[in-house]
Formats: C-alpha cells, sequence, structure tokens
C-alpha cells in the first residue's frame, strides 16, 4: 500500500517509540518532568479515536509485522467521544520511509458511529469530502478492521524542538463493513506508550534525548497490537 503517497522530504519526521508497563503512570510522568530536556505540559490532555482500514488480505498488517521499510496505514482520526456524532474526522494516510514518516490529511463530513453503523455512513463522509477523486476510489477498496481509543498528554521539550506524546488507556474494538455491535473489545490499562517526535534534521541529536529515558526503546503499532488482540 505504499503507492498511496510519496511524501516531500521536508514534511519527513522521526518518532522514537517506548511501550511500557512495569512502572505507574504517575511514576512515568515523574521521569518525563524531571528529563533534563525540560519536557512540559503544552495541550491539555485528550481522547484520541481512530478507524483503522486495511486491504481484504490485511496488507497493512502484514507490512508492518515484516517491517517493510516502505509502507502507509490509512486512518480516520478524531478527538472527544467515541461513539455518537463524530464531529471533524480526519482521513489520514501516514506513510512510513525506513524510519521516518509522514502524514497526509483529508477533513471529512461529520458521520455517526453507533451499534449499527456500516461502512456506507463512513463512504459517504468520504466521498463528500475534498479530497482528490483517485485518493476516494482507492479508499474505497479497504475496509474497517479496527476501531481504537486512547488517552493522550502532550509535551515538548523546552528549546521547543521536540515534542513528546504519553498515551494510556488504551482500548480496541473490532469493526467490519456491516453489522457492528462492538461488543468484541479488549482494554489495555497496564500498558502506556510514549513517541518522541521531532523533523527529520534533528535525528543525529534525538538519541541525547532518549538515552536519558530509563525505557528501552521499542518498536510499537497500536494497529498490530490492536489487531492481535481483537483477532487471536
Amino acid at each position: 500500500m505504499s503507492h498511496f503517497i510519496n511524501p516531500d522530504p521536508s514534511q519527513l519526521r522521526f518518532e522514537r517509540k517506548f511501550h511500557i508497563d512495569q512502572i505507574t503512570r504517575a511514576e512515568i510522568e515523574n521521569i518525563i518532568r524531571l528529563h533534563p530536556a525540560g519536557f512540559h505540559e503544552v495541550f491539555p490532555l485528550r481522547h484520541v479515536n481512530n478507524i483503522y482500514f486495511d486491504s481484504n488480505n490485511l496488507q497493512t498488517y502484514v507490512d508492518n509485522v515484516d517491517g517493510v521499510a516502505n509502507r502507509t496505514k490509512v486512518r480516520i482520526r478524531w478527538y472527544g467521544e467515541l461513539f455518537g456524532d463524530v464531529a471533524k474526522p480526519i482521513l489520514e494516510y501516514k506513510v512510513k520511509r525506513n524510519q521516518a514518516g509522514a502524514k497526509s490529511q483529508y477533513s471529512l463530513e461529520s458521520f455517526t458511529l453507533e451499534p449499527g453503523t456500516t461502512i456506507r455512513n463512513i463512504h459517504a463522509a468520504v466521498t463528500s469530502s475534498d479530497m482528490p477523486e483517485d485518493k476516494k476510489h482507492k479508499f474505497m477498496q479497504l475496509r474497517p478492521v479496527l476501531l481504537n481509543r486512547y488517552t493522550r498528554k502532550y509535551y515538548a521539550s523546552a528549546d521547543g524542538q521536540y515534542r513528546l506524546t504519553l498515551d494510556y488507556d488504551l482500548h480496541y474494538y473490532r469493526i467490519q463493513e456491516n453489522n457492528n455491535i462492538f461488543l468484541h473489545h479488549h482494554v489495555d490499562r497496564r500498558a502506556s506508550i510514549i513517541e518522541l517526535k521531532y523533523p527529520f534534521d534533528l535525528d543525529k541529536d534525538a538519541h541525547k534525548i532518549s538515552s536519558l529515558f530509563p525505557f528501552r526503546m521499542t518498536k510499537n503499532s497500536k494497529y498490530v497490537t490492536g489487531v492481535q488482540g481483537i483477532y487471536k
């Protein structure tokens, strides 16, 4: 699915991820506050919701598990309540090029997510959007696979060069094209995920930031984790 987007190199950024489940969230937040880079909260916490889409043979999932260097993840993201009227949804194509990534985003019309929601609700939001017709056509070839939700806190370093997010209270739901009742549900309250994010040109110095965390850097994908937890 890497054919969806060919990102401008100037838009690429790096992410270093840490999956943590051995200490409490309060301890993690204290470690962030005491980091020499001077991380501080820069945005109120909020709930992040995503619907992930994949091909019939789950090619995005397979590419991620296999570590394919060039791949694309497709999702619809919104903030706030999970069910009910989905306000200001954004269709995102998240591109991975080796260790760097970029996003292409398109605003969608609102739709409703509730028991009984079908792919037609989502298709209507996409077809009425201003995104290019070729992107719409490619999207219609995908199917919804995973719905997830988590709480996110936002931080920035004192110099403003590095951003950091802390995700926790991870919920995963099975979602399909029809007959959705959202009863197949997995919750991970133990895990927290830190993502250190920075521009492409700062990668040489990023190890100085990441090495001062007492956490082991990991490969982590909420999509892969959710698929493995819901469809096992």
